[in-house]
């Protein structure tokens, strides 16, 4: 439904989004279908004959919006062998607009719905040259009474591959299944409101149209609708005047604003299809305009790669792509898609139609006759630090339905150059994550030779790291120790490595050779320390040094108390029941594993906490446990009931945390045996004045005394123990 001077936009020019596919699959646009203009029309067509599909092709008509699609032109898209798309006027224009196109394929021609004088729907059909042939009013068709039309047109397929299923321009709940040949209508009750979708197709036995980013299903035979959210933001806020269905099964979605899109819909007759992005690109405006297509025959595009048997890291490799049409059918073009991997950098293409975006290659391309063949070339250099093979696959899919699809695909790979060992290092650390003071990390550098070459003079430079110290004798080679160098590992100033077996410095083709040495992490912890790093190097004869990759550990700082009360300020008699309560918290940054609580009290119940003990606790976490206490004849006789608690952790690969809480219980104050009722027993002498005086206040002494220590012990304190 839009009309526009430009008809010229390049597909080798547009960008592609490359959503985690390998391939974006078809060629950019509504264009890609068709096929020179010769190879889609018999010479000896007239206006008025049915249309050729010697190939795929698409048909778009569009008139000015200001005059109400006055006049109409049918254009047809082509593509050139450079990927340029071309959208061409079929014949001249009509004077009386139409719309709700349909390719039937049982005949040939385009049908569609032409607004004659007085806004009468007439069933107009078109030929060769954009020829209009009105048919006739359609009985059963609801007319218009304003400006308002059918614009959505689609034949089905199958049963119903004769039907025109149309719409109108206000949307609502109608869908008008058309018998072209009776010029009968019938209409299909929706069972929802369906907006204005400006165009329709039919596919998987149902009418899709799209709007926006959502997408509407509609059962020709039940009136069941379906809605569906795409989730593909690139469509939204876009009208499709022009929407047909490529031969590969594709949705081809014409933006009035200017851009086309192609979209591939998986499992659609689910109750959840999915929807793909395939491609988009630029393209003719337009408005007061509809889209179609035939599918053509089947076209079996394959594609063949070849590269290098070998490479040389740094130097440049070359490949070369050629698609083939094997038939059986003219293929109305393509894309090819490639993802370079990683290992080969600075990808180019001199090659017309294509482009890389990063490392993804996209190469659209024209019309194929059967047999003929397109060639690409790439080029790319191959990374100084690539090791091992380099595969490398390019994927084609074309715009018809593609009979064969083993062969979309082609991989070459090359091998390193044998002439230099390749050698891959890598590191790793235990425990991988925080530590803290005292943690013991333990390293290990696997270095492997990759080639078809044993690498000679290989070394190892690998020493400890700031804020560490190495653990005397704990370097090995192979799984054997290592004498140490002075007070250093024997790595810490490079060393020679070699896989097991092999002589000093040398690692044989296929083989590893495998480093480990342990450090201890310095305490207290360096200033302004916040992380141990480290990263090795290995060198070999004729290749630059290697590095590993970097592991770090986070230092952390571990803390753990531990808080006990009883709900007893004092016990009166055996038989009373103290209740403890702990709570042990981690005060630290660091997260602690296996925290328990334990009290060795003899006659303490089992704790019981608030999670299942040994638990983790994460920084200002807590562990809370209960547990209760019968007072004994002998606790009575002791004057108090005394226990100490421990709470301890410990940190991955670190040291143990641990603090501890007491807590006294008193008893009451001892009182006169009851057969010396005067407070003197019976083997005594009497006490003097002045010797009662005496003793009375040494005994307040002593009592002041006992008061102020059993005053302390009924205070916490604590004690933080780390085992190193």
């Amino acid at each position: 439904m839009n009309h526009s001077s430009t008809r010229r936009w390049d597909a080798g020019r547009s960008r592609f989004r490359f959503r985690r596919h390998r391939t974006a699959l078809a060629l950019l646009a509504v264009t890609a279908a068709g096929l020179t203009t010769a190879l889609a029309t018999p010479a000896s067509a007239a206006p008025g004959d049915p249309l050729g599909c010697a190939v795929g092709t698409i048909w778009i008509s569009q008139g000015p919006s200001e005059t109400n699609g006055v006049p109409t032109q049918l254009q047809k898209a082509t593509v050139d062998a450079g990927g340029t798309t071309v959208f061409t006027a079929e014949g001249p224009a009509n004077p009386i607009p139409y719309n709700a196109i349909g390719y039937r394929v049982g005949d040939g021609y385009l049908y569609g719905l032409r607004s004659d004088v007085g806004n009468q729907t007439v069933l107009a059909r078109i030929g060769e040259a954009g020829s209009v042939d009105p048919l006739g009013a359609v009985t059963g068709l609801p007319g218009f009474a304003d400006s308002n039309q059918y614009n959505q047109g689609t034949f089905g397929e199958g049963s119903s591959a004769d039907t025109l299923f149309v719409r109108g321009s206000l949307g609502g709940t109608s869908l008008h299944a058309i018998d072209v040949d009776a010029a009968t209508s019938t209409t299909v009750s929706l069972d929802s409101s369906v907006p204005n979708l400006s165009d329709i197709v039919f596919r998987d036995g149902a009418v899709w149209g799209f709007l926006g980013s959502t997408a509407y299903r509609m059962d020709p035979t039940t009136g069941a609708v379906s809605q569906f959210a795409t989730g593909l933001g690139d469509l939204a806020g876009h009208d499709f005047g022009g929407q047909w269905v490529y031969g590969n099964g594709n949705i081809g979605l014409s933006s009035n604003a200017g851009r086309v899109f192609q979209v591939a819909i998986g499992d659609p007759s689910s109750t959840s299809p999915t929807f793909t992005l395939v491609t988009q690109g630029p393209a003719p405006a337009a408005s007061r305009n509809d889209g179609t297509s035939c599918a053509g025959p089947d076209a079996d595009l394959g594609i063949t790669k070849s590269g290098p048997a070998t490479y040389v890291a740094g130097e440049q490799v070359s490949y070369a792509l050629t698609v083939t049409n094997d038939g059986p059918g003219a293929s109305s073009g393509g894309i090819v898609t490639d993802t370079l991997p990683p290992s080969l950098t600075s990808p180019s293409t001199s090659t017309p139609g294509c482009s890389f975006s990063g490392q993804d290659l996209s190469c659209s391309f024209g019309a194929l006759a059967v047999g003929a063949t397109t060639d690409i070339a790439v080029t790319a250099t191959a990374a100084a630090s690539a090791v091992g093979p380099i595969a490398n696959t390019a994927s084609v899919l074309g715009n018809e339905r593609d009979p064969n699809p083993a062969n979309d695909t082609s991989t070459t790979t090359a091998t390193p150059d044998p002439g230099l060992p390749v050698l891959a290092a890598t590191k790793s650390v235990d425990p991988n994550g925080p530590v803290t003071a005292g943690s013991v990390l333990t390293y290990t550098v696997a270095v492997e030779n990759t080639s078809d070459v044993d690498s000679t003079g290989t070394t190892l430079t690998d020493g400890a790291p700031d804020g560490t110290t190495y653990v005397a004798g704990s370097a090995t080679l192979g799984g054997n120790p290592l004498a140490d160098v002075g007070d250093a590992s024997p790595f810490e100033a490079g060393g020679p490595i070699n896989s097991p077996g092999a002589a000093a410095g040398v690692i044989e083709a296929g083989a590893t050779a495998t480093v480990t040495f342990a450090v201890t992490v310095d305490s207290p912890l360096p200033d302004g320390l916040t992380e141990v790093i480290n990263q090795a190097t290995v060198g070999a004869d004729g290749i630059d040094p290697i590095p590993t990759n970097e592991v770090r550990n986070p230092l952390v700082t571990p803390g753990l108390s531990l808080t006990k009360v009883a709900d007893l300020d004092e016990f009166a008699q055996a038989g009373d029941v103290v209740t403890y309560t702990f709570v042990a918290a981690n005060t630290g940054d660091a997260t602690l594993e296996s925290v328990e609580i334990t009290d060795p009290l003899p006659g303490l119940s089992d704790l019981a906490c608030d999670v299942e003990a040994p638990t983790t606790l994460e920084p200002d976490g807590e562990l809370t446990c209960t547990a209760t206490y019968e007072v004994t004849e002998a606790d009575v006789d002791a004057g108090s009931v005394d226990n100490e608690a421990e709470a301890c952790g410990t940190v991955a690969g670190g040291p143990e945390v641990c603090d501890q809480a007491e807590v006294t219980v008193p008893g009451p104050a001892a009182a006169p045996p009851a057969d010396d009722p005067g407070g003197v027993g019976s083997g005594e002498l009497a006490r003097t004045g002045s010797e009662s005086r005496a003793l009375v206040g040494l005994g307040l002494v002593l009592l002041a005394l006992g008061g102020f220590v059993l005053a302390g012990r009924a205070s916490l304190w604590r004690r933080v123990r780390t085992d190193g």
